[in-house]
């Protein structure tokens, strides 16, 4: 796979500065969307990659398939950026890390969880459309929507669309429960 130089110079300078500047965060968006692109493709964004893809999806094909968010990449290049600054500064004494609450961490607790995005895998009126099919196999299982959960997998939570029981409480997704239909019609009058 043959890179232009942008890219190749945006990898070389992770880990240089306290934060990445625009130049590395393009050139390594510009990597990630070229893991992605399908042959004879040169998309550069997430955002316009995803929508591409999106175009070309088959009905039987689930938004599972497409890439992360550019918020989700922005967030994994920012981890990233941690951790290669974290790494070049192995031998030294007393090394000069920055604050990981602004490189793609929060803090929850006492533990640094990972920030997954920092925007919405899609509009709400897409995600309400977004189902997970946990459970339709096996009603039985005590406790669905773990770790194979189509959901879970892209930061979204169940939605009553689902097939995982979510509003029998056995959901380890939930969302906050749609409003009734006659609420909404009480606003609107």
């Amino acid at each position: 796979m043959e890179s232009p130089p942008n890219v190749v110079s945006a990898i070389q300078m992770l880990g240089e500065g306290d934060a990445p500047s625009e130049e590395v965060a393009d050139g390594c968006q510009a990597f990630l969307c070229s893991l992605f692109c399908p042959k004879g493709t040169k998309l550069s964004r997430a955002s316009s990659l995803r929508w591409h893809l999106f175009k070309k999806m088959k009905p039987e094909q689930g938004v599972d398939r497409l890439p992360p968010t550019q918020g989700a990449w922005k967030q994994h290049i920012l981890r990233a950026h941690l951790q290669a600054r974290i790494w070049a500064q192995d031998l030294v004494e007393k090394p000069n890390i920055p604050d990981p609450l602004t490189l793609g961490w929060k803090k929850e607790g006492d533990r640094l969880i990972p920030v997954l995005s920092s925007e919405a895998a899609a509009p709400d009126c897409v995600l309400e459309l977004v189902k997970c099919g946990c459970g339709a196999n096996n009603p039985a299982a005590p406790m669905k929507c773990t770790k194979r959960c189509s959901c879970k997998k892209h930061n979204l939570a169940c939605t009553e669309l689902c097939q995982c029981g979510q509003e029998d409480g056995v959901c380890a997704n939930r969302s906050s429960p749609l409003p009734e239909d006659d609420e909404d019609e009480e606003e609107l009058y």
